[in-house]
């Protein structure tokens, strides 16, 4: 049985992927990834080593995973485009077609998972202190209203440590993370 896309937000499971896993580990549980991309600064490049590699995809490309120096992986992302595809490995979607910020704080809401969110210089959603989403602000160069804002992806952290630093800065001079969350 496939996770539920909360456990996703909570843990960040993904399918059978999740953080802490090993390159080798993943190679045992889901054989080679679909795709893989390079080391700073050189992400987006394809490396040409496998192993070397600082990200792979899995699951129709719905599914990130970030490594370290290591080879432990440290994040897990998903990508809401990739929702209704076969390899979706969630056996739910909180998203509709093309994945909104108002659809996933509704879900949140739903499922009372903790959550803030922020809409001061970079709009961003962190959920369970390790779960945060990316939004556009824009579609075909119209500014779009909070909740129609696309989500690019959804991303779970190993260590709250490894939260984008913007997020970080905000926690640190805004809202401390032993604040209430909203719910």
């Amino acid at each position: 049985m496939k996770p539920l896309f909360r456990e996703f937000i909570a843990s960040g499971m993904a399918g059978v992927v999740r953080t802490g896993l090993t390159r080798d580990e993943l190679l045992v549980k889901l054989g080679e990834p679909i795709g893989y991309k390079g080391y700073p600064p050189e992400l987006g490049l394809h490396e040409r080593e496998l192993m070397n590699a600082s990200v792979w995809f899995y699951y129709d490309k719905s599914v990130g995973v970030g490594f370290d120096d290591s080879g432990h992986s440290i994040w897990v992302t998903v990508y809401p485009e990739h929702s209704k595809g076969s390899g979706w490995p969630f056996e739910d979607s909180p998203f509709a077609s093309g994945a909104t910020m108002g659809e996933f704080r509704k879900y949140l809401t739903g499922t009372n998972l903790p959550f803030w969110e922020c809409d001061e210089g970079v709009h961003f959603i962190l959920a369970a202190k390790r779960c945060y989403t990316f939004c556009t602000y824009y579609r075909e160069g119209v500014e779009l209203s909070r909740d129609e804002r696309p989500i690019l992806y959804v991303s779970f952290v190993e260590r709250p440590e490894l939260l984008p630093s913007h997020i970080q800065k905000y926690m640190r001079h805004g809202k401390s993370a032993d604040e209430p969350w909203r719910t």
